[in-house]
Formats: C-alpha cells, sequence, structure tokens
C-alpha cells in the first residue's frame, strides 16, 4: 500500500504510484482529463483493497466506448471466489454485460476480488453522467455517430462531422497531456 497521500496529477505518476497496475500484457491505456480524478482515486481504492497482496492485479485496457469508461483489468482470483453472474452495463447505444460483484452477507466480508469489481462497476457507472474533458456533470449523447459524455461546453455541435477540426479539438481537451495511447 502507498503511503502518500498526495495524488497524482499526471497519468505517468499515476503509473509511477501503482506500477504493478500497469505492468504486464496490455492493449492500451485512454486515460481522459475529465475522469482522471476519479480512476486515479479507484487506482487507490483498489491498491487498499489488495492491501500487501497485490495479487497479480494489472489493467489489460482502459478505454472510453459509447461514452463511458471500459475497464479491464487482470488478477489472481481466490480459490473460494468461483461464482460469477452478470449485469447489464448501464450506458446508451448499446446492450452488454459484465461481471456482477457479488458481495458477502452481512456475516462474511467481500473478498478482495468482490471489492475490486464493485469499485471498478462504480467507477464505470459514474462516466456515464460526468465529462470525458472536464469531469463536470454531463449525459452521453451521438455526436456524428459516436457516443460522447461531454458537458454544454465541451459538446460540439452534433451535426458536424468528426473529420471537422473542431473534433480534433474536442478530443485534445480530453486527453491527458502525458497520454499516448489511442481509444476506440
Amino acid at each position: 500500500m502507498n503511503s502518500n497521500h498526495n495524488p497524482p496529477s499526471t497519468a505517468q505518476a499515476l503509473k509511477d504510484r501503482y506500477p504493478y497496475m500497469f505492468a504486464g500484457k496490455n492493449i492500451g491505456f485512454a486515460i481522459y482529463r475529465g475522469w482522471f480524478e476519479m480512476f486515479a482515486q479507484l487506482c487507490a481504492d483498489i491498491d487498499a483493497a489488495l492491501g500487501e497482496n497485490q495479487r497479480g492485479f494489472h489493467w489489460v485496457q482502459i478505454k472510453e466506448k459509447f461514452g463511458s469508461y471500459r475497464l479491464y483489468y487482470s488478477m489472481e482470483r481466490d480459490v473460494d471466489d468461483v461464482s460469477m453472474t452478470y449485469e447489464a452495463v448501464p450506458g446508451p447505444g448499446h446492450v452488454g454485460l459484465r461481471p456482477k460483484a457479488e458481495l458477502a452477507g452481512a456475516v462474511a466480508p467481500a473478498s478482495p476480488a468482490q471489492r475490486i469489481r464493485q469499485l471498478v462497476n462504480r467507477a464505470e457507472d459514474a462516466t456515464t453522467q460526468m465529462c470525458m474533458a472536464c469531469g463536470q456533470p454531463a449525459e452521453a449523447d451521438c455526436y456524428d455517430g459516436y457516443y460522447l459524455t461531454l458537458c454544454k461546453e465541451h459538446a460540439p455541435d452534433r451535426r458536424l462531422s468528426h473529420s471537422s477540426p473542431l473534433w480534433k479539438k474536442v478530443w485534445q481537451a480530453t486527453r491527458m497531456p502525458d497520454d499516448q495511447e489511442g481509444s476506440s
């Protein structure tokens, strides 16, 4: 567990703080400005849930899809944590399923794997109402076929083509300065 209480301010600082989370095989990391603070807190919460036993946890892919984060990770599971049920993924423009965080009853505490699934699901859900560029309240909307969650200040005219120079400005406003990865 990291004892430093100052939150990281860049994607690289976050990777330096929790190197095990960004080690291993990955497809790519797209970290957005408006969602960065929430994602940094998620990393801190996961680190706390894992404690000294980081159990092979690492991010496999971090991306935006249909206007919200999709956070994929890998970790060793407890032998007794074999149940897996699914729930619908909230958000516009798609139907999808994700592993559901099955929390134990009041008698038995949740396993680290269950707690982490709950944290990740909560973070993904939060991004459905948070501007990708600034973190202010927002709703996902369709812009030329792309679902994006942008506040009124950052939302382009819905009639603009994604090849417009304004689109480039919108995407530049959402990306962290030291983020070199693409998103889908």
